[in-house]
């Protein structure tokens, strides 16, 4: 007990507790800790929707080179008229083999030029002439049009 009453501690007697102020510490404490795990939370979830529409942008960029380098449709666009616009994802469904197995999320409507499905999702894919792939934002809760992910996935 000597040694507490060297160090300013006094005994309290039979009353018990926490200050005001150490209750506050305790709450700011807290609540920084609140605060850091939502924003590490909140990160993942937007950052795994960005990384599933990159990774369809990149499987329909390699089925329409795959397509291109077919021996039967050198050159050729995977679009309806074969000159860069809307991607036909029916062309590179089973044409030429490995291609596409299965039509990936986030594909509109449009383009399903040959009706080979039915699918209704965020994003119509167009191809350049160079071969590269970009997007449009065609669904409900698209933010902007424009190539890139746009906040909304499937």
């Amino acid at each position: 007990m000597t040694m507490f009453k060297r160090w300013g501690y006094k005994r309290l007697g039979s009353k018990r507790g926490l200050t005001l102020i150490e209750l506050l510490i305790v709450l700011v404490i807290l609540a920084i800790l609140a605060g850091v795990i939502v924003m590490a939370v909140g990160g993942v979830f937007g950052t795994t929707e960005e990384q599933a529409y990159n990774a369809a942008k990149d499987e329909i960029q390699l089925a329409s080179i795959a397509y291109m380098a077919d021996s039967a449709h050198i050159g050729v666009l995977p679009t309806d008229l074969g000159a860069p616009g809307l991607i036909d994802i029916c062309l590179l469904l089973g044409s030429v083999e490995g291609l596409l197995r299965e039509v990936p999320d986030g594909v509109h409507e449009d383009n399903n030029i040959s009706t080979c499905g039915t699918f209704n999702d965020s994003y119509a894919w167009y191809i350049d002439l160079y071969g590269n792939v970009n997007s449009t934002c065609l669904g409900a809760g698209c933010l902007t049009t424009g190539d890139g992910y746009q906040d909304t996935w499937p």
